[in-house]
């Protein structure tokens, strides 16, 4: 939930914002796009490739802010701790923003999706962002306090990128949902311990989007997890063809409700530039419906609507009923 009105824009210049996540996606555009109000952007990247393409277009358009993009893996303590070194290096006077972006997901059904799977997913959705947020508690507390005696202050936020799936958890999404449920469990916690600091918190929670955590074909990755099942699991689910698994990518990517990446980062950039946000705010229409039917409808007949719509793609092969 967004709250008041804007921190004026001459206010934001020169603050600095950390994202996590930033090889694609929302980090990617985000990390532009706040660069470009005359921020000072630190963004994450799990890969060289991820540093040197956002690194070449922030200089190559010459924002008014600085953008330094760093390796980020938000899975290894080493990684995080180097990070938070250099971030804390450039901003001696405390960062004003750190949006935990970083995210992945894989669907199967949850006896399909391996264990190592179920980990990893929540390694990087859940104890990723916990990382971070610890790592730089410090830095942002450091920013509060600056802020304390001046007439104009403003408050430093820390921004979770969570999910419509952390409200309703569909099939085939056990592990994704999970971890984002346990982002929001945290976050409403952290909302409430860190505002004694002066610190707020806040989770944006977005319907699906056109970006690669969603639309990257892993019809070939889900097969194989469908192989290393055991046996008595593979003869109770159906195994759909990888052309058929494409074909529900596709359906997604044409579907009007499917939100395009911009209006994800509109809302991203939105929560940095209020004077008080803190809460949980859905993101697309479709997002706002799911929730809406969902305090007005039985479970068993919301269950029968989200059984039918994925039942093709990886569900029983019996009739058990």
């Amino acid at each position: 939930m967004v709250f008041g009105s804007y921190i004026p824009a001459d206010q934001l210049q020169g603050l600095t914002v950390v994202v996590t996540g930033c090889d694609s996606g929302f980090g990617f555009e985000t990390s532009l796009a706040l660069v470009a109000l005359g921020m000072n952007v630190i963004s994450g990247c799990l890969t060289d490739k991820g540093i040197e393409e956002l690194s070449s277009i922030a200089t190559s358009n010459r924002y008014p802010g600085r953008l330094t993009a760093l390796p980020l893996d938000v899975t290894n303590e080493t990684s995080v701790s180097t990070f938070t070194t250099k971030a804390t290096h450039l901003t001696p006077n405390g960062i004003f923003a750190l949006i935990n972006n970083a995210g992945i997901g894989y669907t199967n059904p949850f006896e399909i999706l391996g264990l190592s799977n179920h980990r990893q997913i929540m390694e990087v959705n859940y104890f990723g962002t916990l990382r971070l947020m610890r790592a730089f508690s410090p830095s942002l507390r450091a920013f509060s306090l600056a802020q304390k005696s001046l007439p104009t202050r403003i408050y430093p936020r820390i921004i979770n990128i969570g999910s419509v799936a952390s409200e309703i958890s569909l099939p085939m999404f056990s592990a994704y949902a999970a971890s984002k449920h346990a982002v929001k469990a945290l976050s409403d916690a952290a909302r409430m311990e860190m505002s004694q600091f002066g610190i707020q918190v806040a989770v944006l929670e977005p319907f699906f989007a056109r970006t690669p955590i969603v639309m990257v074909d892993r019809s070939e990755m889900q097969a194989a997890m469908f192989l290393g099942a055991g046996e008595e699991v593979r003869e109770a689910y159906v195994q759909p063809s990888v052309k058929d698994r494409r074909k529900s990518l596709e359906k997604l990517d044409a579907d009007w409700f499917t939100l395009q990446p911009e209006q994800v980062v509109n809302k991203i950039v939105d929560t940095v530039r209020r004077k008080t946000v803190g809460g949980n705010t859905l993101v697309g229409l479709m997002a706002h419906i799911l929730v809406f039917l969902k305090t007005i409808l039985p479970y068993w007949l919301m269950d029968q609507i989200f059984y039918a719509n994925v039942k093709e793609t990886g569900l029983s092969r019996h009739k058990y009923f």
